[in-house]
C-alpha cells in the first residue's frame, strides 16, 4: 500500500468470507483513525477486457464495493451477480452503495458513450433490487472531485484506486492463493526429487 494512502486507510482480513457463488471476497479497507469499514475488495474470473470485447486469455479482476454510511447489504452482492451474468462488470473498479443509489467508477479504458446496453444493463439491475427500486449512476476517477453529494466516495475513492491493483490483471503466479507458503524451494536436490522416497521404485516393471 502506497504512503500516501496508507494515512487515510490501511487493509484488513475481508468481514465477508462468503458473499457470492461468483465472486470472492479478498480483503476489507478500513478507516485508519477509527477502524469503520470503507470498503470490501472482491476477485473473479474475467473473460472480456474494460471494453468488453472478449480476452484472448482469461483474467482476473478486482473490484470494490465502497460501503458508505451504510451497513453492508447484501442485495449489491445480488446486483453483481446480475451484472457478472450480463456481462457488463468488466469496466467497474468501484461500486459505491448508499440510500438506494449505485454509484459505478468505470476504468478510464472505456467511454460510456460507446454503447447503451452498458447503462441501460445496469440501470435495469438497479431497478430491480431486491423490496426496492435502486438508482445508477456512472463516472470516472476524474470526475470524483466534482461530486456534490457523496462525502465517503468523495474521500475515499482516489486513496482506494492509487493503493488497490482494481481492474482486470493477466493470470500469474502472484494471484495463487497459498503463494506465500511456496516461495521458498525447501530442497536443493534433484529437480523432481524433492518428495521422491527412496524406497520408491524407479525401473520399469517386468511385465
Amino acid at each position: 500500500m502506497s504512503n500516501i494512502s496508507s494515512t487515510l486507510i490501511q487493509q484488513k482480513a475481508s468481514s465477508t468470507t462468503r458473499c457470492s457463488r461468483l465472486f470472492h471476497a479478498e480483503h476489507d479497507i478500513i478507516d485508519r483513525d477509527d477502524g469503520s469499514l470503507i470498503c470490501s475488495i472482491y476477485c473473479m474470473q474475467q473473460h472480456l477486457n474494460e471494453r468488453l470485447k472478449l480476452r484472448k486469455e482469461v483474467g482476473i479482476q478486482r473490484f470494490g464495493i465502497i460501503w458508505g454510511s451504510s451497513k453492508i447489504d447484501d442485495r449489491v452482492f445480488q446486483c453483481i451477480e446480475e451484472a457478472i451474468v450480463q456481462k457488463v462488470i468488466a469496466p467497474v473498479q468501484l461500486i459505491c452503495y448508499a440510500k438506494g443509489n449505485l454509484t459505478l467508477v468505470l476504468t478510464p479504458e472505456y467511454n460510456l458513450s460507446s454503447t447503451s446496453r452498458f447503462t441501460g444493463t445496469w440501470q435495469t439491475i438497479a431497478y430491480n433490487a431486491i423490496w426496492d427500486e435502486w438508482t445508477v449512476s456512472f463516472l470516472h476517477e476524474r470526475d470524483i472531485n466534482d461530486l456534490t453529494e457523496g462525502r465517503v466516495l468523495r474521500k475515499y475513492a482516489s486513496a482506494i484506486l492509487l493503493a488497490q491493483p482494481l481492474g482486470i490483471t493477466n493470470y500469474s503466479f502472484d494471484d495463487f492463493l497459498y503463494r506465500d507458503s511456496w516461495c521458498e524451494q525447501p530442497y536443493q536436490g534433484e529437480p523432481g526429487n524433492a518428495d521422491k522416497d527412496p524406497d520408491d521404485f524407479d525401473g520399469d516393471l517386468p511385465f
